[in-house]
């Protein structure tokens, strides 16, 4: 590869680097050409992009990107899932529900999120949560279910006193006839 096209490539892992909210690196050994299309099709589905660089360019990125902790997860070969935005855990999610789904091993070695490096354990952890959807969802029915107790608390005397009501109206037509 010329000097130029490798400086070019350099800068383009650099500004990924400075841009993505999450980096997750994996072992890709063991995959072939259509598993990584797949794998690519399925990571592009939730917006996160997979480079497979030179681990040499890479580091050089890592440095210029003041990302140094990266560098002794680029060893031996290695894709980057790059997650941008709110969405953390999507790139974990995807490649372990990959791994699962297909039965490859490959390994992933460990991350980033928001400058602090994640264990393979940590990156395994990440990829269990629920989306924001459903945290936010969880969230609304929590604040809701004291809301709705109150409410039925305070309806139980009214109802009560409705059905005594109902009751002695059905207990007066009744003796009427």
């Amino acid at each position: 590869m010329a000097k130029g096209k490798k400086v070019e490539l350099v800068d383009q892992i650099t500004e990924i680097l400075k841009e993505c909210s999450v980096i997750v690196a994996a072992d890709y050994r063991g995959l072939t050409v259509d598993e990584m299309n797949a794998l690519r099709r399925q990571l592009s589905s939730k917006e996160v992009k997979l480079r497979v660089v030179k681990n040499t360019l890479a580091r050089f990125a890592a440095d210029k990107a003041g990302m140094e902790d990266l560098k002794p997860l680029l060893v031996g070969p290695t894709a980057l899932a790059f997650g941008f935005g709110d969405n953390i855990a999507d790139p974990a999610k995807v490649l372990i529900e990959y791994q699962k789904a297909t039965k490859l091993d490959f390994g992933i070695k460990g991350g980033f999120l928001d400058n602090e490096m994640l264990s393979k354990e940590q990156i395994t952890a990440l990829s269990r949560l629920p989306s924001k959807e459903v945290l936010i969802a969880t969230l609304l029915g929590t604040l809701q279910r004291p809301i709705a107790s109150l409410l039925s608390i305070m309806n139980g005397p009214l109802q009560a006193f409705s059905r005594v009501l109902q009751a002695r109206a059905s207990q007066l037509e009744g003796g009427s006839n």
